[in-house]
């Protein structure tokens, strides 16, 4: 019998450690070597590392594809960079209305939100979304559009929905913005995500065929009978609060809670008793420490997620149960600078007390990475928690590896199967530089040598 594909020469991360060699048979991976195998390809790896395939806990796919054809302020430091791109977007005859994602006050020399009145420059209506996708600013005409009324062109939260039926890709659209987004996904090593979507994206997957493997949560708003039947289909998501950047986070007080605790049970039970798991949104401590109590009553076989946790009280892990996993975003940590958003919006002392991702492990807990899109890259995110300065925040490279692989497989119920390079695992990895683990003082932009999908090469640098 011959191996459809071995590796050579290079350093493979196992739960045991580095190995040099492995085999792939039938897209899985196999370990005890047998020397009289041949096999039909073999890749000598020439010092290089293998590590699993990325697993996405937490993705927005739809936006990011949108995000590659519509403006995109990722990273832009400026407002008034922001309002020149806006003008000369204005200026395509073809587009109706202006649609940007990504604008981040934080950035920005004075911390101020951007209001209409920077970009009634424009005409045709314009929507901007903030970062977080709880926040957009309106200029005039889109407000009197959409009869919305703000003086300063600001919305969020609930308001939010009033503005979907013109930003709304038509189903063509969105089949392009998700396949762009998988591309995307195999680029930077990502072999499998779990994706939140509405019933739109949820029937454009269909349509895709896709070696990344696509779970979904839906927003409970879009649940349909039926819901559940597919092997993909994760579980439902529901918010508690909204986010630290639009001051909307349920921290100190209640007022941004958007259920108590019963209410959560109540919908939480129409689900579990259809064996359907929950990702509740769960940014400021209160809005944790309320989900917490809810999650307790969950029966056992159900395991469930809280997106985000960025915020807690010191006793709050000793809540976290064994069917409840942590699905965090260790790009977060991008806002954890002195002057930067979590010391602007809560005060310094949370600077050491937001993603404690060392807490978290260090009281056993279990923690799955993910992107949620801000931006799509593992390695950015990975760069933050191995590089933090506070204790309670910085892990070791291995720890955001398995984070990142394992942790989001044990969230999806797949931790038989994929996150780790094993006997008979799904034979996902990614090959990295063979001087990768040497230098990991900046690693947030960097890219794979080459992505495997069931033994397959997907990408390659």
């Amino acid at each position: 019998m011959d191996y459809d594909l071995k590796l050579i020469n290079g350093n493979i991360l196992t739960d045991y450690g580095f190995i040099n060699s492995v085999g792939i048979k039938n897209g899985s991976f196999k370990l005890k070597t047998k020397e009289n195998w041949s096999s039909k390809k073999t890749v000598d790896l020439e010092g290089k590392y293998v590590i699993p395939g990325f697993i996405d806990s937490h993705t927005h796919m739809l936006t990011l594809g949108l995000q590659q054809s519509r403006l995109n302020f990722e990273n832009i430091n400026d407002i008034n960079t922001v309002i020149d791109m806006v003008y000369k977007r204005s200026l395509n005859n073809d587009e109706k209305i202006i649609i940007g994602y990504n604008w981040d006050e934080s950035l920005w020399k004075n911390h101020e939100y951007i209001t209409k009145k920077d970009i009634d420059i424009v005409e045709k209506p314009v929507i901007l979304y903030r970062i977080d996708l709880h926040m957009a600013t309106l200029n005039s005409s889109a407000l009197k559009l959409l009869n919305i009324d703000s003086k300063n062109g600001i919305i969020n939260e609930e308001l939010m929905r009033k503005i979907e039926y013109i930003t709304e890709p038509n189903e063509e659209q969105i089949i392009n913005a998700l396949k762009k987004s998988i591309d995307i996904a195999r680029s930077f090593g990502v072999t499998a995500f779990r994706d939140i979507v509405d019933l739109r994206t949820y029937n454009a997957y269909k349509n895709i065929e896709s070696d990344v493997e696509v779970y979904k949560a839906i927003y409970n708003n879009f649940y349909f009978d039926g819901f559940g039947n597919n092997i993909n289909d994760w579980g439902i998501k529901l918010f508690m609060d909204g986010s630290i950047g639009a001051g909307t986070a349920a921290h100190v007080n209640n007022k941004n809670l958007k259920m108590d605790e019963n209410s959560l049970i109540n919908i939480a039970y129409n689900y579990w008793n259809k064996n359907l798991p929950l990702a509740v949104h769960a940014i400021g401590e209160i809005a944790i420490d309320t989900t917490l109590k809810a999650f307790s009553k969950s029966p056992l076989k159900i395991r469930n997620s809280i997106e985000h946790f960025e915020l807690m009280n010191n006793d709050t892990v000793n809540n976290v149960n064994d069917n409840t996993v942590i699905s965090s975003q260790p790009n977060y940590l991008q806002w954890n600078n002195d002057n930067g958003l979590y010391e602007n919006n809560l005060g310094k002392e949370w600077l050491s007390k937001n993603n404690s991702f060392r807490y978290i492990l260090d009281s056993g807990k279990h923690l799955a990475f993910g992107s949620d899109c801000m931006p799509f890259n593992p390695f950015y995110g990975i760069n933050f928690a191995i590089n933090s300065k506070y204790d309670n925040q910085r892990i070791n490279i291995f720890e955001a590896i398995k984070a990142y692989t394992y942790g989001s497989a044990y969230l999806l119920k797949k931790e038989n199967y994929m996150g780790k390079i094993e006997d008979n695992y799904k034979a996902d990895f990614i090959i990295l530089d063979d001087n990768f683990f040497k230098n990991l003082n900046d690693i947030s932009m960097y890219k794979p040598v080459e992505t495997f999908i069931n033994g397959i090469s997907v990408f390659k640098r």
